[in-house]
């Protein structure tokens, strides 16, 4: 069945934003450039700042931003120690009030996988941690039958097959350029789309995860 026509949004996000982590905090990063390049819509939630500015972060705020953009203040920011992770927080307001029109409260259950669904392209983005791979939205984006566009090229190779079952991205700049090609080309986006959702119900199910746990178990213990 063509779903084309039922997927009511261009492009995608529903997580964690990653303001206030620390594991995420590229997520933060690739969010605001995405959101503020591309028609992405998201649905999170984010932890509750009532006064997100005092005077005198909000003065250190400016003489950065007189000096850098802000993109550059983000980048420049994040490659610092952790020692220095609430001064770098305190210095940027969450998504939800940097994008209010672009930012929905998060969903659950059922809601959550029918926006998903109803998505063209749905953005996965992995936590910072070296190595991680495979996170629960992989599956989720993919078992839909949504276009994952998904960072970490050289690891998910081992799950999906890049720009055949999903499409990689490797920066900021090379994932805005990925969504309007896919937006621009709807037939290679919906064949990318099927391919993933047949290698997801093939693959990477429940039963084949329990299947494949049971065979490392009896090994073990043989």
């Amino acid at each position: 069945k063509d779903v084309s026509n039922e997927k009511k949004y261009d492009f995608t996000f529903l997580g964690t934003s990653g303001y206030r982590t620390f594991e995420h905090k590229q997520r933060y990063f690739y969010l605001y450039h995405l959101l503020k390049n591309t028609n992405l819509e998201c649905w999170f939630q984010e932890p509750y700042v009532r006064h997100p500015f005092n005077i005198k972060t909000k003065i250190k705020q400016n003489v950065f931003l007189f000096f850098f953009s802000e993109d550059a203040v983000l980048k420049k920011l994040f490659k610092k120690p952790f020692c220095d992770f609430e001064m770098r927080w305190k210095l940027f307001l969450p998504l939800t009030f940097k994008f209010p029109k672009k930012t929905n409260k998060s969903l659950i259950g059922k809601d959550y996988y029918q926006k998903i669904a109803s998505s063209k392209i749905a953005f996965n983005i992995h936590s910072d941690l070296y190595g991680h791979i495979g996170n629960m939205r992989c599956y989720e984006v993919t078992g839909v039958g949504s276009c994952m566009l998904v960072d970490k090229p050289d690891l998910i190779k081992d799950l999906f097959i890049p720009d055949e079952e999903v499409v990689c991205y490797s920066s900021p700049e090379e994932a805005k350029e990925k969504v309007k090609f896919l937006l621009n080309n709807p037939k290679i986006r919906d064949e990318i789309a099927k391919k993933g959702k047949e290698r997801t119900l093939k693959d990477h199910t429940m039963m084949n995860r329990a299947i494949q746990m049971d065979e490392v178990f009896r090994k073990e213990l043989s």
